[in-house]
């Protein structure tokens, strides 16, 4: 099998592997656990037969892990492990057929992130609440949402310190307690990462502003 550029492919394990590269050629490869495998296994055409991945989405998968891996997070082994489950999935079956609002699993699954912010469950333990396969899960919530379940996670866990920082006198380790992350410097991380402001600088120039347009 021929790949064009910028494209990619999903082996089974049963198949045997044997490359051939042009000079100059880089390439990603990502072996999945056991577990992994496992799940997907639960769709037989995922599991059973190779298949190539889009070149948009494999462009999306280098951008997206090359930011993970580089400069990772407490939120990144979620995010990552659903880039990949997506992917795959994607791979499978490109477009279903959907209404004008998510199915009330697909809800369920947000709502419980949202619940469990401060400590959520993982993606496979999201999936078995909701009835629907990992893999599937992954899909559809990107399909949906524009991001995986770890990037939504993340997103809530901001919002939520933004809210905290314009609102409350809390002081930053109260807030990344108060909002889930693991210390103080993993919060301001993540945070300047998301919003291009260290919290500190966010809640002062709220503040400024506030003040500036009172009467």
């Amino acid at each position: 099998m021929e790949l064009a550029p910028n494209s990619g492919l999903f082996l089974p394990p049963q198949w045997i592997q044997k490359d051939l590269f042009t000079p100059a050629t880089t390439f990603l490869s990502a072996e999945f656990s056991n577990n992994f495998l496992g799940e997907l296994r639960e769709s037989a055409p995922v599991a059973n037969d190779a298949m190539e991945i889009s070149a948009s989405e494999v462009r999306f998968l280098q951008s997206r892990l090359l930011q993970e891996l580089m400069d990772p997070d407490p939120f990144s082994a979620l995010v990552i492990e659903g880039f990949l489950m997506g992917a795959v999935a994607l791979a499978h079956q490109r477009s279903l057929p959907r209404g004008s609002v998510p199915p009330a699993w697909l809800r369920r699954a947000s709502e419980l992130l949202r619940e469990d912010m401060k400590e959520p469950k993982s993606l496979t333990e999201i999936a078995a609440l909701v009835g629907v396969h990992p893999a599937h899960l992954s899909k559809e919530f990107r399909r949906w949402f524009h991001c995986t379940p770890g990037e939504y996670l993340r997103e809530l866990r901001i919002e939520s310190a933004k809210e905290k920082l314009q609102c409350s006198e809390f002081t930053l380790a109260d807030i990344s307690l108060e909002t889930g992350f693991s210390d103080q410097a993993h919060f301001s991380n993540v945070f300047r990462k998301q919003t291009g402001f260290t919290p500190s600088s966010f809640r002062r120039n709220f503040r400024k502003t506030s003040s500036s347009s009172k009467p």
